[in-house]
């Protein structure tokens, strides 16, 4: 078999991977996107990938340089931008549901209506000491935007999405238009960055992480052109990208030994390049950062045996790092190296880069003695490559990654970019003939993923998907994860219910009676469901189950008290009224209440008599009043 046929098989295998994940359930919840749409988008947009793919052998084999014209480069950055903008403009999320979008648009407000300094310092502060730079940035420039132009915070964080996503589009048209110079591997890399699955991150996602990814981009580049010429004014402005991306998330700060090899480089090029090679960082650099990084996970951290339960007295960088030893059930599937993890990370692996990964499987397969591995910006990109990948794989993603994947997303650039650094460096007119059909081919599946966000149903039956895999695996806001989706369609009651029982009968087999919270609150919802419909048998049902797996949902007892009050179980109902006072459940003073009402018609009126005077010392009611006095008189 020729190469070529090989590289067209190799992306037929990728493509058969992403109809795998179209059968393949809730597990293959970076891959299975188009799963969600209907069947003819379905069929239309795998057709097209594997036409594509399987096209490659057809396209013109002329090998044409570009030429670098201003006029013909203006006209072709100015189509892609626009192209660019077309699309972050034509798909935004339909409703903000990952990452903690839902907290801060909950935590700030519809809109910032007053103006305050501490913005501004926000803003523009360089205190880097501070792991919350980041968002103070960001969250800082939201504001600002949504005073200054009167605008939601939501509206905000659109405007600040399309924006990081042109700029990002502009650097990367930057680098292909110059350095690629096969029209038909242009187009294909450029298809590449406007499809990358990242730039869901650009549609509307009310997160801080969209400004980072420009910001990466540039120092990539900047760093690359700091090898490729050294000046010191190259240096300076490394050095500025560097504190940008610092400032905009924290975790940047692992960039800085690439900054120092940039130095060494200017400085000493000799030394830079005995430094600059595989061999020698991996004996010098990446074993100690593994060595120190070990030695803090186990005798600092001590995560290696963490109980990764969150709670509200558990500081979060106490749960930072993912146990080796799995915690008591039901948070006893998911570890460092549990299966589910290791399939979670394969998963979104996919979300930086597909078309970046069928590009390093082909180049290791058939380029490998023809690449120069130890140039310097593929050294240092793929060292961030595997630092990143290193601290992605042992980070505890503690609203699942699935849920989290806008925070391991800051690895994609440099996947992303290591792969491009690969293909400007062995570009030829025979490889571009071979990998660019596959290379759109399975772009387009990203499309499935703006479509799927993009879409009410097509949404909410992928956050349903999600959260039942975060359920067997994870455990941890499965049930918050479920409801993110059943919630979208609320406004229809029957299929509402109808998705939340489904939930519930095949989650069943997971659950774990008498211990098991997340399951207690799906169990919950659907009671909570039926009592809106006026079916407090049915209800009751469902309220009890959920008290069979957990007591520690105070809601349900509203439910249990509430249920068996219409049912006129009064003496139940009395009973459920006793739990709500002990829990001051949903408020000390209705708690109270709510037992008066349910003593009464149980006939005790003794103890309502006793819980009308203790409301009556903290809340005067002229009707508790004249009861006292009635009862007392009895």
């Amino acid at each position: 078999m020729s190469k070529q046929l090989s590289i067209i098989f190799i992306g037929i295998l990728f493509w058969l991977l992403f109809v795998s994940a179209l059968f393949g359930g809730d597990a293959f919840w970076g891959l299975n996107f188009s799963s969600f749409l209907d069947s003819s988008t379905q069929i239309t947009l795998f057709a097209l990938a594997l036409f594509f793919i399987c096209f490659t052998q057809y396209l013109p084999s002329n090998f044409s340089p570009v030429k670098n014209e201003k006029i013909t480069s203006r006209f072709l950055r100015f189509g892609f931008l626009t192209a660019g903008f077309l699309l972050l403009y034509s798909f935004p999320i339909f409703e903000n549901v990952y990452g903690d979008s839902v907290q801060l648009l909950s935590r700030m407000g519809e809109s910032t209506t007053a103006y305050s300094q501490k913005y501004i310092f926000a803003l523009f502060s360089l205190d880097i000491t501070n792991p919350k730079l980041g968002n103070l940035t960001v969250l800082s420039l939201v504001r600002l935007l949504s005073y200054g132009f009167d605008i939601s915070h939501l509206a905000a964080f659109q405007v600040i999405g399309i924006v990081s996503g042109l700029l990002f589009f502009n650097i990367s048209f930057s680098f292909i238009h110059q350095k690629i110079k096969n029209r038909l591997l242009q187009i294909a890399l450029l298809l590449v960055v406007l499809l990358s699955p990242f730039n869901q991150l650009f549609l509307g996602h009310a997160e801080i992480y969209a400004p980072a990814f420009p910001t990466v981009a540039w120092y990539l580049l900047s760093l690359k052109s700091s090898f490729d010429t050294p000046t010191k004014k190259k240096i300076i402005l490394l050095i500025l990208s560097f504190i940008l991306c610092v400032k905009f998330h924290y975790l940047f700060i692992l960039l800085f030994p690439t900054l120092l090899f940039a130095l060494l480089t200017l400085t000493n090029s000799e030394k830079a390049k005995r430094v600059l090679t595989w061999r020698f960082l991996s004996k010098f650099l990446l074993l100690p950062i593994v060595l120190i990084g070990v030695s803090l996970y186990l005798f600092v951290f001590k995560d290696f045996n963490d109980p990764r339960f969150l709670s509200p007295e558990v500081n979060l960088y106490d749960r930072l790092f993912l146990p080796v030893v799995s915690p008591k059930a039901p948070l006893n599937h998911y570890n460092l190296f549990s299966l589910n993890h290791l399939f979670d990370f394969f998963n979104i692996s996919f979300l930086w880069s597909a078309v970046s990964l069928f590009l390093l499987l082909v180049f290791s397969l058939f380029y490998v003695k023809k690449i120069n591995w130890n140039q310097p910006i593929l050294v240092s990109t793929g060292f961030l490559l595997l630092l990143f990948s290193m601290v992605f794989f042992a980070f505890n993603p503690l609203l699942s990654m699935p849920m989290d994947f806008d925070l391991f997303s800051l690895a994609a650039p440099f996947l992303l970019f290591f792969s491009f650094f690969i293909v400007e460096q062995i570009q030829t007119e025979k490889l571009a003939k071979s990998i660019s059909g596959p290379l759109v081919g399975i772009s387009l599946f990203s499309i499935a993923i703006f479509a799927c966000n993009h879409q009410k149903d097509s949404l909410s039956l992928r956050m349903e998907s999600i959260g039942k895999h975060v359920f067997k695996s994870y455990w941890i806001r499965s049930a918050g994860d479920i409801q993110l989706g059943l919630n979208l369609v609320k406004e229809q009651p029957e299929e509402f219910l109808n998705r939340s029982i489904e939930v519930v009968e095949e989650l069943k087999p997971f659950a774990l009676e008498g211990n098991d919270l997340e399951y207690a609150t799906l169990l919950w919802s659907v009671g909570k469901e039926y009592r809106k419909q006026n079916e407090y048998s049915k209800a009751l049902g469902f309220h009890l189950k959920s008290l069979n797996y957990s007591e520690k949902i105070p809601a349900n007892y509203i439910g249990l008290m509430e249920s068996n009050y219409y049912l006129e179980d009064f003496n139940a109902a009395y009973h459920y009224s006793k739990e709500l006072i002990r829990l001051q459940y949903p408020t000390e003073k209705r708690a109270y209440e709510i037992g008066v009402d349910c003593a009464l018609k149980a006939d005790d009126q003794q103890t309502a008599l006793t819980w009308m005077k203790v409301h009556q010392s903290r809340w005067k009611t002229a009707q508790y009043t004249e009861l006292i006095i009635q009862l007392e008189d009895n």
